[in-house]
């Protein structure tokens, strides 16, 4: 008696794991028309019936609703853009060898929406 009661259960839970993955898939809500690309790319759906954004003049692809971060504008002598696990940054080695300066990107309002939406986007 236990044993029969146990496997109904199984099955039952089986049954409901089942129905929920089928839920997911069959009910995604993601369509060509809400699919938000970055510049330079079209959303297009695949023949498998995943929606991806596809370059128009690129041979590249990223997901639906992406945010690309902003570039890093540096005025003065830089040498090159450095990002590392604390943020982006504006560099320039000295000239005689003193070493190298580090600043934050000079657009500080562009980089505070771009952390704003991929935080939002996120969560």
């Amino acid at each position: 008696m236990v044993t029969s009661i146990c496997e109904r259960m199984k099955n039952t839970l089986a049954i409901a794991l089942f129905s929920t993955l089928l839920t997911v898939v069959l009910c995604d809500d993601l369509t060509v028309e809400n699919c938000h690309c970055n510049e330079g790319y079209e959303p297009k759906k695949k023949e498998d019936g995943t929606i991806e954004c596809v370059g128009i003049n690129v041979y590249t692809t990223e997901p639906c609703n992406t945010v690309n971060p902003p570039p890093c504008k540096c005025s003065g002598d830089v040498n090159s853009i450095v990002i590392d696990e604390k943020g982006t940054w504006c560099r320039s080695s000295a000239k005689e060898g003193n070493g190298t300066e580090l600043w934050p990107c000079e657009n500080k309002e562009d980089w505070i929406a771009y952390k704003t939406k991929t935080t939002n986007a996120s969560s």
